[in-house]
């Protein structure tokens, strides 16, 4: 029944002029996730950010809403204070680096870690648009040591990639996020992580930055990738986080 209704609710919104389809889309974002692909439209985003979305990537579909991924949002909103510092690890084009930006205001500073260039020079144009200045773009892949990997796009899910040592769409440098908190000079006090199952590599390379900075660390896993990597790799990334004095919660909307 869920399926015939989903098939319903696509084939509706597909039949719409496509300023109807965005109306209808900006109302949920479970609307806006079965938007047809192919609609490309300016949208206020967060707070009133003016996005260039193209609603063949699920990613800038559910933006129409105006609130990608609102658990997410709603744990920054209680979390984040102007003046902070966030590093947003797998930023893609920049539906959580720019609520960020919002949040910590001119005072604060997001450095938005891409590697693909698809989704950073997306993410750039947004940044020009709207004369974000608070926001750094940084192209590369972050891991536990430094090294070369290669970006791919997610066919069945297009604007999503991962990385892997396997030949792909782009040639991507990789380094530990040490050494990029380094080079820039910062205090993390917010780390999100959303990189398709490399979240333990991140972790690994991060040691000293967890260590000296102690971030609030928000981040994301898939159930395709739980299944794929297996218990161990969870406990061991588990294990590191209670080794540097973590604790573990579910994220869910504060009440």
């Amino acid at each position: 029944m869920k399926r015939l209704v989903i098939k319903i609710l696509e084939k509706g919104l597909a039949v719409l002029p496509a300023p109807w389809a965005l109306k209808l889309g900006a109302l949920h974002r479970k609307l806006a996730r079965h938007l047809p692909p192919g609609i490309r439209a300016e949208i206020g985003y967060y707070e009133g950010i003016v996005v260039s979305v193209d609603t063949t990537y699920p990613i800038e579909r559910e933006m129409v809403s105006g609130a990608y991924n609102p658990p997410a949002i709603k744990i920054m909103e209680s979390l984040l204070q102007k003046g902070d510092v966030v590093v947003d690890v797998g930023a893609n084009v920049g539906a959580i680096a720019l609520v960020a930006s919002v949040l910590v205001a001119d005072e604060g500073k997001v450095v938005a870690v891409e590697p693909g260039r698809f989704a950073l020079e997306r993410m750039q144009a947004t940044l020009a648009k709207n004369r974000i200045r608070n926001i750094q773009p940084v192209k590369c892949g972050i891991g536990d040591h430094a090294c070369t990997m290669f970006w791919s796009m997610d066919r069945n899910y297009p604007g999503n990639a991962s990385l892997s040592d396997a030949a792909g769409d782009e040639e991507i440098p990789v380094r530990t996020l040490d050494s990029l908190v380094e080079e820039l000079g910062l205090k993390v006090d917010f780390l999100k992580i959303d990189v398709e199952g490399m979240e333990l590599p991140v972790l690994k390379g991060a040691r000293e930055t967890l260590r000296r900075s102690r971030p609030v660390i928000l981040f994301e896993t898939l159930k395709e990738w739980r299944e794929l990597k297996g218990n161990a790799y969870f406990i061991e990334l588990e294990n590191l986080l209670l080794e540097n004095g973590y604790v573990l919660y579910t994220a869910s909307p504060p009440h």
